[in-house]
């Protein structure tokens, strides 16, 4: 995980976090939340091959007065939009999104990549991870969709590769926090529209 350098007056350290004023960079990496990763039992011989895409999280930051949290989401060292990195018989949470047309916050800014992707872009949305899901289950994004719902309520549905701002954005997205006490695990399904990457993907 890397952390997001902002170009402020430092103020002050406290604890686990670096403060500029009117924001707070954790200091501390994040460290693997304990899961019990269900293998599938009874399933084809091919779906305990397929693997799909997951994120992770790049960066988090919290407004001063501790009341607001952010998180950049995206491609890691790990992450295949192309054919997938995580079998689908493991059990990982969904990153979901409700776009909700938030205000920009300053630290964010974006770039583009050589080939011309638009990164670290803001998605205008909340962000938020269920529980543990085995990619097995998620047979459609209808599915993973409704997941969301229930876990975040109307509006809510899978996070996409593609969900940050402007049709280049790709690879990563910053987004709001739904929860200061929300933790962000290492990896986590997230949904790909033009690559067949998703845990459903070869299992229609």
């Amino acid at each position: 995980m890397s952390w997001l350098n902002v170009n402020m007056i430092k103020l002050s350290t406290i604890g686990a976090f670096t403060c500029f004023f009117p924001y707070c960079l954790t200091i501390t990496s994040y460290s693997y939340l304990e899961q019990k990763f269900t293998k599938g039992k009874n399933l084809p011989m091919e779906a305990t091959t397929i693997k799909a895409m997951t994120w992770t999280t790049l960066q988090l930051v919290k407004t001063w007065d501790g009341n607001n949290y952010y998180a950049l989401v995206g491609s890691d060292q790990n992450s295949d939009p192309y054919v997938g990195d995580t079998l689908i018989t493991e059990s990982l949470p969904i990153l979901c999104i409700k776009k909700d047309n938030l205000p920009k916050p300053d630290f964010v800014v974006s770039h583009l990549t050589g080939g011309g992707a638009a990164r670290a872009t803001w998605s205008g949305g909340y962000i938020g991870l269920t529980s543990p899901v085995q990619g097995i289950t998620l047979t459609s994004r209808d599915i993973a969709n409704s997941i969301c719902r229930e876990t975040f309520g109307e509006g809510f549905r899978m996070a996409e590769f593609h969900d940050g701002e402007g049709p280049s954005a790709a690879w990563d997205f910053w987004g709001k926090l739904l929860n200061p006490n929300l933790t962000l695990t290492d990896r986590f399904w997230v949904a790909i529209s033009d690559q067949a990457a998703n845990p459903w993907s070869h299992l229609l």
